[in-house]
């Protein structure tokens, strides 16, 4: 089996960002200054005023922030087959969207160059809902919890979704597996936490692969507190980064959000009340099935896979309840 390879990204003395590539056991960590597979990020970083760098990684993916008015512009650079799968993405979703009230906002594509895996976007208006959760009131947390859960209401319930891909149990096991065995490969949970992680993790995609299977429904398949976008000024909502966008089952959004909102709550305590009334909101307005079998496999799966992911970022003693079964259950 070839040996793995991990992508590094940090930040130097002054703030800029750094990428490198190490294998695994974080053994020959090498810095890499150039991407060859997007050769646009280097023409854009050497402009004089040019955008800022506010994440690369290397050989995929690099987003960009120029400022200006009404918060400015996003650049996101990929491989052209990855940009012009995003571009698609992003117009299947805004076609099922079309005329429905109450429809999630989505970016607004000022240019694209696919061949140079360019996008440039508007800035969306609006604060994210983690930021709404560290400072809001729980009333105005209960209120952008159920404005939420309309915008995902009008998403799943939009149609058939034709032409999208399919994002299955099946799939959705695979995509836990792997970040589970890479965490366990380049070593970064402690050993305490290994053991008891790897048997949750086969118990959980054991599970996810003998659930019912039920009727796909359009969903954003990414979805987290920083993907939701909400305008004080109307209350709409505003879902950013749809190029993930599938059918799935129809607990698996709400079940991401719902893992990412346990993190939240895990990782800044002060707001936990806040975040329990964005639930009861989120959780109140959610509409079509319900299945509590699917709905808890689903977000324990999130959970497993946000420890594996936050594991490459630093220690995560702190999310040991999503080990045993004691993060908070809102």
């Amino acid at each position: 089996m070839a040996e793995r390879h991990l992508v590094l990204e940090g930040v130097d003395d002054g703030g800029a960002i750094v990428v490198g590539r190490a294998r695994a056991g974080l053994r020959d960590v090498r810095v890499l200054d150039h991407d060859p597979e997007l050769p646009a990020l280097r023409p854009l970083l050497d402009a004089p005023g040019g955008p800022r760098l506010r994440a690369h990684r290397f050989g995929r993916r690099a987003v960009l922030h120029e400022a200006g008015p009404e918060g400015g512009t996003w650049v996101k650079l990929a491989t052209p087959a990855a940009t012009r799968a995003a571009f698609a993405a992003l117009h299947r979703v805004d076609r099922l969207l079309a005329d429905r009230p109450g429809r999630p906002g989505l970016v607004r594509v000022l240019a694209a160059d696919p061949d140079a895996g360019t996008l440039r976007l508007a800035a969306a208006p609006g604060s994210d809902l983690t930021t709404i959760l560290t400072s809001a009131d729980p009333v105005t947390a209960g209120s952008a919890g159920a404005a939420t859960g309309r915008a995902l209401a009008v998403l799943a319930g939009s149609g058939t979704g034709e032409g999208w891909p399919e994002h299955d149990l099946t799939t959705e096991a695979r995509t836990l597996r792997r970040w589970a065995d890479d965490a366990l490969a380049f070593g970064v949970l402690s050993p305490a936490m290994a053991g008891p992680y790897d048997d949750l993790v086969a118990r959980t995609v054991e599970e996810l692969v003998t659930l019912p299977r039920r009727e796909s429904v359009p969903a954003h398949r990414d979805l987290h507190d920083g993907q939701v976008l909400l305008d004080p000024r109307d209350g709409g909502v505003t879902f950013l980064d749809v190029d993930t966008a599938a059918l799935a089952d129809p607990a698996l959004d709400p079940a991401n959000l719902l893992a990412h909102l346990d993190l939240l709550a895990l990782r800044r305590p002060g707001c936990g009340t806040a975040v329990a009334a964005a639930v009861r909101g989120l959780t109140a307005t959610l509409t079509g099935p319900r299945s509590p079998e699917h709905e808890r496999v689903l977000r324990r799966a999130a959970q497993l896979r946000i420890l594996a992911v936050h594991a490459f970022r630093g220690p995560v003693h702190d999310l040991a309840p999503f080990l045993d079964g004691s993060a908070r259950r809102w």
